[in-house]
């Protein structure tokens, strides 16, 4: 089973607030539950901003509340490769390909898909589900930046963008 990812998809955020974005999202957690995979919710945590956290949109967390193949990981930074990983290590999960998805493109959601490339020696495959990613800044602008990642990096091969 491959495990689906939504990153930062939180009221906080402004590109998070599409409700195209979460009708696509809801739609793959529907599908991860069928295939019976893990689904991780990455939030940025708590901080000076918000001290009590801002929890992922209910529309997409209320649809894992009968389903036990879920964690919620808090990260504090744009990268949430390695909380991810440390759940999969914990659950003793080992899987080859992720499917990540959330926003925005060209931060967080980069920054992840980056750090499971760059950090984990191509351990990983990631599907970055583009219908199910925002950004603030354009869209073509913000598949551009993600493009010139694929095109340039030695392991760009371990990344489909998937629509």
């Amino acid at each position: 089973m491959v495990p689906l990812v939504v990153i930062d998809m939180q009221p906080i955020f402004l590109a998070a607030d599409d409700d195209k974005l979460i009708k696509n999202i809801q739609r793959q957690i529907l599908l991860a539950k069928r295939r019976h995979a893990w689904i991780f919710f990455i939030e940025w945590g708590p901080d000076y901003h918000w001290e009590d956290g801002c929890p992922t949109f209910c529309d997409l967390t209320d649809l894992t509340e009968d389903y036990d193949k879920v964690r919620v990981l808090e990260k504090y930074n744009n990268d949430g490769s390695p909380e991810l990983v440390e759940q999969l290590n914990i659950l003793q999960l080992k899987p080859r390909t992720l499917r990540l998805c959330g926003v925005c493109t060209d931060a967080c959601v980069y920054a992840t898909m980056s750090g499971l490339v760059d950090d984990y020696n191509g351990e990983f495959q990631v599907d970055l589900l583009m219908d199910c990613c925002n950004s603030t800044t354009s869209k073509k602008d913000a598949i551009g930046y993600v493009q010139e990642y694929v095109d340039r990096h030695p392991m760009g091969n371990q990344i489909r963008l998937v629509e």
